[in-house]
């Protein structure tokens, strides 16, 4: 772990950066957590000898809270980014919007992950909302080959029949 973050401040020195950004995905065990929460510490105590005091963020998934520990992460990270975006997808089995803020007061069974949950998850957790930040995304899926549900479409079954990834494309939003 020493020589990662060594290599990490060597680069960060080379290029001039002000700070590091750690994207873990995700540390699934008691282990993972701690090693997490360590690499944190000693990133932490590397960014702090830094003139001016370096910048430690960062992205964690939006509402699997139980993956992290939230206490370490606060103690140490300067800003925590939750990822809010790739709600529903291909590894869904209903269609639904690539970034959703609130549940469609339309589609009542609408069962995607939503960034207003994973806010309220992670202020349960004991967050310190000041430090964070919402992970927002500005792309959208195509959803050909689905069956009716909702009357606007926002959440439709998937049709099985189609292979992952055959049915869905990425659209631009003009």
């Amino acid at each position: 772990l020493d020589q990662y973050v060594n290599n990490v401040f060597s680069y960060m020195q080379s290029k001039g950066y002000d700070g590091f950004d750690v994207d873990w995905e995700f540390p699934w065990t008691e282990a993972d957590k701690q090693g997490h929460v360590e690499l944190l510490r000693r990133l932490r105590v590397k960014l702090d000898a830094m003139n001016p005091r370096g910048v430690l963020t960062l992205a964690v998934h939006n509402s699997a809270v139980n993956l992290w520990n939230v206490a370490g992460i606060m103690q140490y990270a300067d800003q925590v980014n939750m990822m809010n975006y790739d709600l529903s997808g291909f590894w869904t089995s209903y269609s639904g919007f690539n970034t959703a803020i609130n549940k469609p007061s339309d589609c009542p069974n609408y069962n995607s992950d939503l960034t207003s949950r994973g806010v309220a998850a992670w202020r349960n957790a004991g967050a310190d909302m000041s430090k964070m930040g919402l992970g927002l995304s500005f792309l959208g899926y195509l959803w050909p080959n689905v069956d009716a549900y909702c009357q606007t479409g926002h959440h439709l079954l998937l049709n099985p029949k189609f292979a992952m990834g055959n049915y869905m494309a990425v659209a631009r939003l003009t």
